[in-house]
């Protein structure tokens, strides 16, 4: 027991004390307001209840109203009226009360009463029944009930508020209306539902019959009924009806309810399919209509719109609705069934729900796909149910008899084309073969063809070729080859499709990972910690150690990459920060990074007069080539001093474009290396084109130095080298 009702129980007790010395004076005075007030403490914590308390037009509500005595008093007998508010009605026998023999309970006018014995302290009954909701009531209204109970000569009222509940509505997605169904297993109905008001989900375009349709016209124009909510239309093309491969779809920005073709290939029939978009929410599909079209001339080519980007939706409701799918063939009886799945939509206020679909075996069998959606009362309004009609055509099979026959004309069967010895890297070998070897009419010669696009539309080769047929040093891309075989007699079928993708060779390193290769050490002259290489949380740190000024501190490590080529055509480029040390105090005036984009190595792996672009932390560079490392004193092949000496000076120190000065700014550096030049950029902006006899090999590395202060900190990330 809580303390609230411990409390009032020490009450009861005090007024129980003072009632038996007053007691007689009340009775002999005839004044029945003692008798009221324990009436009043003796129910007090009684209350009604009603489930559910969203209901729909039409729908049941259970009532109660529970009884509770915490005094420490029995009561009198008890009597309950609860009348019903206009919007309900009792029905019959439904009054109970509980524990069985406690009372009982009967119609009263328009609602229902309970005459209720003395209940003992501690004591709870329950009285129960049940009402009807009228068809009538609206959507959102409330309807309260309050029930008066009677108890020691007073009264007083409890009552309960159930909402009338908007039944939820229902949409079917896929499949669209009249959509043909050609394969067998399980197909996957797709809906959408909503409770409360249509969250703006608008009705697919109804597309006009094309006028076309024998392909008399060069031209013809597809046009479809306005939807009043739209902002865009999109409209999809395809060569089967089935819309398995699109090829074409097209954006149009509302008022506009129509698009117009030219230059279609002849005798081809064309599909189309629509659907509206409104500025948060898209339709299904449409129903589908064709074109068959004979085109000899252009009419215009109309430019497409930009799509509007859907805006976001609130999230989802918490309690979703119960969808309920109902599949019979036409003509058959209805068989709900409750939907295999539904999910709260993430960006909206829907949810998705799926039913899956046993496909009969059948052709050309018409079946009515309808979906409802039940409130949480359980009711469901007639006028939201959702349906379509859709056709199934899965049921034929042929079987072939074994016949001997002629062709007429013999050309050639198809051809089958293989791919061999792909490096992936521009090296491949094509070859085909016929695989009719008792054919009296086998091709006398092969058409090859070599595109770019899928269609063959953009062709590189289309000649007679012979097999096998080998490629070396492709250029990067992706290729697409087909082969069909010649007779006298004419062109065979083409072969199946071959794609290369052809990818640049080169090296990526993103310092995720500490042991891709490259130095971690703390590189030493004459015994001192000069250079500090290792990998950062995911970045790759070179920090020069020494202390401020000095001309020892003047140093630069020159680390090389772990990656080796022979192409003298590539890209190297990498991100780079200057970063302030925990330890540096002041600004590394003249500090400097940069890439090492040529130059030999000696067979300890250490560069020997590289070709290095820099750039320093007062956002200056140059480009140019050290030399005489072995000749400076303290010798270290890996951080030398920073005045060796430098010819040729492709690039002497200055402001160069799109470099920035200080801590924490990043430079995107990159070098194209194309033989006797080279192409320099920072963050993508053009620095200059520099030629040279290049002397050493394509090697390739990091640099990070001082011309005064120490220590430099440098962080490198996404080094990245690319052959062309």
């Amino acid at each position: 027991m809580n303390q609230w009702y411990a409390k009032k129980r020490h009450v009861f007790v005090l007024m129980t004390l003072v009632g038996a010395i007053l007691m007689g004076l009340v009775w002999l005075a005839g004044a029945p307001g003692s008798v009221r007030a324990q009436g009043t403490l003796l129910l007090n914590t009684s209350y009604k209840d009603a489930t559910p308390r969203k209901v729909g037009a039409g729908g049941t509500v259970a009532y109660s109203i529970i009884l509770n005595n915490d005094a420490i008093s029995t009561t009198g007998d008890i009597i309950v009226n609860d009348p019903l508010a206009p919007e309900l009605s009792y029905v019959g026998f439904s009054a109970r009360v509980m524990p069985e023999g406690a009372g009982f309970g009967f119609p009263s006018g328009s609602g229902v009463s309970f005459e209720v014995n003395p209940i003992a302290p501690g004591g709870t009954v329950t009285l129960s029944f049940q009402a009807t909701v009228a068809t009538g009531v609206l959507p959102g209204d409330i309807i309260t009930n309050t029930a008066t109970i009677s108890e020691g000569g007073l009264d007083f009222t409890r009552f309960v508020t159930v909402t009338v509940e908007d039944y939820p509505g229902v949409q079917i997605n896929e499949p669209w209306n009249n959509q043909l169904l050609t394969n067998r297993g399980t197909f996957a109905i797709k809906g959408r539902a909503w409770t409360g008001d249509n969250p703006g989900f608008p009705d697919p375009p109804e597309i006009i019959p094309i006028v076309n349709g024998g392909g008399v016209n060069d031209w013809y124009v597809v046009q479809w009924q306005e939807v009043s909510s739209a902002v865009q239309y999109v409209l999809q093309e395809s060569t089967d009806m089935y819309f398995s491969t699109v090829t074409d779809e097209i954006t149009v920005d509302a008022p506009a309810v129509s698009h117009s073709f030219s230059s279609q290939p002849r005798g081809q029939t064309y599909y189309y399919r629509a659907k509206t978009r409104t500025l948060e929410y898209e339709s299904r599909w449409s129903a589908v209509q064709s074109v068959t079209v004979n085109p000899t001339g252009l009419l215009f080519q109309p430019l497409d719109a930009s799509p509007v980007l859907p805006s976001v939706a609130p999230l989802a409701a918490a309690t979703a609705p119960t969808v309920e799918v109902n599949i019979k063939k036409v003509g058959s009886s209805d068989s709900w069934q409750q939907a295999t799945a539904i999910t709260a939509d993430p960006t909206g206020d829907w949810w998705n729900w799926t039913y899956n679909w046993t496909l009969p075996v059948e052709d050309d069998a018409q079946y009515i796909i309808q979906a409802r959606a039940k409130g949480i009362g359980g009711g469901f309004d007639g006028d939201k149910i959702d349906t379509i009609t859709v056709t199934i055509r899965n049921g034929t099979r042929y079987v072939y008899f074994p016949i001997i026959a002629r062709r007429s004309p013999p050309i050639p069967y198809g051809t089958t084309l293989t791919i061999d010895n792909d490096d992936s890297h521009g090296n491949y070998q094509l070859s085909w073969s016929y695989t009719q070897p008792t054919d009296l009419f086998k091709p006398t010669s092969y058409i090859f063809q070599e595109a770019t696009d899928a269609n063959f539309t953009n062709l590189l080769f289309n000649q007679t070729a012979t097999s096998p047929r080998p490629y070396s040093n492709k250029a990067v891309g992706t290729y697409y080859y087909r082969v069909r075989g010649r007779n006298s007699y004419g062109d065979g079928p083409w072969s199946n499709v071959q794609t290369i993708v052809v990818k640049p060779k080169g090296f990526y390193d993103n310092f995720s990972n500490p042991s891709s290769g490259w130095p971690r050490q703390v590189f030493k002259v004459d015994g001192r910690g000069v250079l500090d290489a290792d990998y950062d949380n995911g970045f790759y740190r070179m920090k020069i150690l020494l202390d401020t000024y000095g001309s020892n501190n003047k140093r630069m490590g020159i680390l090389p990459a772990p990656y080796s080529h022979t192409d003298n055509s590539y890209d190297v480029e990498v991100h780079h920060w200057f970063v302030k040390a925990v330890d540096q105090t002041l600004e590394p005036t003249s500090g400097k990074a940069g890439i090492i984009f040529y130059g030999g190595r000696s067979g300890t792996g250490y560069f020997e007069t590289p070709y290095i672009v820099e750039w320093n932390f007062e956002g200056q560079c140059s480009i140019s080539r050290y030399l005489n490392y072995s000749n400076v004193t303290g010798h270290n092949p890996y951080v030398p001093v920073a005045w060796l000496g430098r010819d040729p000076i492709l690039r002497n120190w200055g402001s160069c474009p799109g470099l920035q000065a200080g801590y924490d700014k990043l430079t995107r550096a990159r070098v194209e290396m194309r033989g006797g030049y080279i192409n320099v950029f920072f963050n993508d902006q053009y620095v200059g084109t520099y030629s040279a006899s290049f002397a050493g090999g394509p090697h390739v590395g990091l640099v990070t130095g001082s011309w005064e202060r120490t220590p430099v900190q440098s962080r490198f990330d996404e080094f990245r080298v690319t052959d062309r």
